[in-house]
């Protein structure tokens, strides 16, 4: 509703000035401007840590030779919002080279992507869906993900370290 409300202003102004100066502008040419302000909803909510960092389990590569996914954790993203959330949260990062569902591993193990769930519902790295925060008590609200590796090539991932980044934001609704 508050959208809708800014976009109405701007459209009100604008016919407002048209009509007003329809007779003057044929002859003389004016400038003005506005200015548009957006106020943040009193229950902006904000995640309890900047950064949550997961350590998964040392695995060997062989264990993808007949496994797609394997070593997955389940991590709770705390979230505070002081009244009931109006508000979604988007996953996004940057896709696997060959697979675009997953999340890119930046590490030096080749073969291998992070396949990520939030709510049980696949998230991919373009963005694309959104996820409900789910009620804890109070305040406090949470996000259930869970996370795993995934073979891009199975029976070719080869070992090295694994790093995957998962942004997370806020879209209000």
């Amino acid at each position: 509703m508050k959208i809708s409300y800014g976009v109405s202003t701007i459209i009100i102004f604008f016919m407002v000035f048209y009509m007003t100066s329809t007779s003057v502008m044929a002859a003389y040419r004016d400038t003005t401007s506005f200015t548009v302000t957006r106020q943040w909803p009193i229950n902006t909510c904000s995640f309890d840590k900047p950064i949550y960092t997961v350590f998964f389990d040392d695995i060997p590569a062989k264990l993808f030779i007949n496994n797609n996914r394997t070593n997955s954790h389940n991590v709770k993203i705390g979230i505070t919002c002081p009244l009931p959330p109006i508000v979604n949260v988007v996953a996004f990062g940057i896709a696997d080279n060959d697979n675009p569902d997953l999340f890119k591993n930046t590490g030096s193990a080749s073969g291998l992507g992070m396949k990520v769930y939030v709510n049980g519902t696949l998230a991919r790295p373009a963005g694309d869906r959104t996820f409900t925060v789910m009620h804890s008590s109070g305040s406090s609200y949470y996000l259930p993900i869970d996370a795993g590796y995934v073979a891009t090539k199975p029976g070719k991932v080869t070992g090295g370290s694994f790093v995957s980044v998962i942004n997370l934001r806020f879209e209000y609704l």
